[in-house]
């Protein structure tokens, strides 16, 4: 994807008008091809820029070059750590992404201090500091409502008034049409956020001085109910009979044979629980995540249910490696998901016979003294602030092919399932990608953390472990590659609330996942709740 390169005002001297025509498109197409920084999710602005002369002959690129080296020249300040001040006096201006400069321009406006600088007209397109605080927050919210990524800027954004008590201010500036507008957006998202960290005593507070100056009806109210969370957001139990078909009930108007199922079926006359522990001894050789591209079927695992038509991905168990953590963890995680009480209390997924060689298996591989070599953060850590913006900026990672998984997800109908379960829209693409880098044992400080959380044991487990058995036989058949494969690379980072941009090295190319298609930008991903991009070659400094 070509990152949004805009001129506000080009100053061109030329001998006549052809020349100045002519040194207008060489400026345009340099614009387009020359590498600069602010690719990605960084916005970039840049007071004045002065090109070195050229004549009417030079090619594109050598204007290109040009452009390039001007940028080089001129220094770039932090506009998130800098006054008004010193952001008046720079020639360029950096924030991580667009909603960093809303809340820079929000920080300075709920300070009492003046934000005059030349950045924040281009930053907040509308935005003039005489109109005062509650026009700035109103220029401020119809600004975020104009991107992309509206539907999760506009709640992160919220939140940063909820915290210092500027809500009300925003509310009683806008109109009722600008508050339908933004509802409009906020609920265009899919899915809750985490937990905002905000003060549950704000909230309230808020929301009885809402609910008694707005009526019902009022798209402020509507709005201000919509964005402000009673308790901290966290999904609902849900019921038995949407994980019974975990992994693709909504997508039972397509067939199987769309999704790559290619799993043989029962033979005739076979009972269910002799059918379950013929594939439990299947699954009981090496992992089907540390395959390296060999030609091991990466298809066969556990039925969730033995009876009954599944159609969409079906929901499996991918078979584990068999280290002394995981075969230690598998019977864990099957015996947590057992109802309580006996005889209709087995687990609804497997057959009794299933679930106690599986337990049988995992007590005697595990020695007593197994445990895990890495530990995987399950949860925040504690001196993380309750809801970072900047998350990670060009750090390393080892799993620089971990969103390569948003476009299968997206082949596979998981977005349709997505709407039609929305108990699982706030977890499940979290819980998934965490569930892979659990299974690919990353170090716990690398920054792809940021993106996945391992799922509890219990019903979200048996739900991520599906989806992922789903791509991993969607990859083989279609791009020949496992899930360790195409995820464990060396990348780069820049992951922030609303953007995660992904740096990959040149010798990362890899046809495989170039053929099938894998690596190209994905751009706004609703479900996910970012824009993703790819990047090949070394981030721009």
């Amino acid at each position: 994807m070509i990152a949004e390169r805009r001129v506000r005002h080009l100053g061109i001297r030329a001998p006549d008008a052809a020349g100045a025509r002519r040194a207008g498109l060489l400026i345009e197409d340099a614009l387009r091809t020359a590498s600069l920084p602010g690719d990605g999710g960084e916005l970039l602005l840049v007071r004045r820029l002065r090109l070195p002369a050229f004549g009417a002959q030079a090619s594109p690129q050598q204007v290109a070059l040009g452009l390039e080296s001007a940028c080089r020249a001129t220094a770039a300040v932090a506009g998130a750590e800098s006054d008004d001040a010193r952001l008046a006096r720079a020639s360029a201006v950096r924030f991580a992404d667009a909603l960093e400069a809303h809340l820079a321009l929000t920080t300075q406006l709920l300070g009492g201090r003046p934000a005059r600088a030349w950045c924040w007209a281009l930053a907040v397109p509308g935005y003039r500091p005489e109109e005062g605080v509650r026009a700035g927050l109103r220029r401020v919210a119809l600004s975020l409502a104009r991107r992309e990524e509206a539907p999760v800027a506009l709640a992160c954004w919220w939140d940063a008034l909820l915290a210092a008590g500027a809500a009300p201010r925003l509310l009683l500036a806008l109109g009722a049409d600008e508050a339908a507008l933004l509802a409009a957006r906020v609920r265009a998202r899919r899915g809750a956020l985490p937990d905002d960290g905000a003060d549950a005593d704000a909230r309230r507070t808020l929301l009885r001085w809402v609910r008694t100056t707005f009526p019902p009806t009022d798209a402020r109210r509507q709005l201000a109910e919509s964005l402000t969370r009673d308790a901290p957001a966290g999904p609902a139990s849900p019921p038995p009979e949407d994980i019974a078909g975990t992994a693709g009930s909504a997508a039972a108007t397509r067939p199987p044979h769309a999704l790559g199922d290619h799993r043989p079926g029962a033979e005739p006359g076979t009972k269910p629980q002799a059918q379950g522990r013929t594939r439990l001894q299947e699954t009981a050789g090496p992992g089907a995540l540390d395959d390296h591209d060999g030609g091991r079927d990466g298809g066969r695992s556990l039925p969730l249910r033995e009876s009954g038509a599944q159609q969409g991905p079906p929901p499996e168990r991918p078979r584990h490696r068999q280290t002394p953590h995981a075969a230690a963890q598998a019977p864990a995680i099957a015996q947590s998901e057992e109802p309580d009480g006996g005889g209709a209390g087995q687990r609804r997924d497997l057959p009794p016979a299933a679930v106690a060689a599986a337990q049988a298996a995992g007590r005697a591989a595990a020695p007593a003294d197994a445990a895990p070599t890495r530990r995987a953060p399950c949860a925040r850590r504690p001196d993380a602030p309750a809801r970072p913006h900047t998350l990670a900026l060009s750090q390393p990672t080892a799993a620089g092919g971990l969103l390569f998984l948003l476009p299968v997800l997206e082949r596979l109908g998981l977005p349709e399932w997505l709407d039609a379960h929305p108990q699982h829209a706030a977890t499940l693409p979290v819980h998934l990608l965490g569930h892979l880098l659990h299974r690919l044992q990353l170090a716990e400080d690398d920054p792809a953390w940021r993106l996945g959380t391992p799922p509890p044991p219990g019903e979200p487990a048996v739900a991520a472990a599906a989806w992922l058995a789903a791509c991993r036989r969607h990859l083989r058949l279609q791009a020949g590659i496992g899930p360790a494969s195409l995820c464990l690379r060396p990348a780069r980072l820049d992951l922030t609330s609303t953007h995660a941009d992904v740096w990959l090295g040149m010798d990362q190319i890899d046809l495989r996942v170039r053929r099938a298609g894998l690596d190209l930008d994905p751009g706004w991903v609703p479900w996910f709740g970012r824009v993703v991009r790819f990047h090949y070659g070394p981030r721009p400094r």
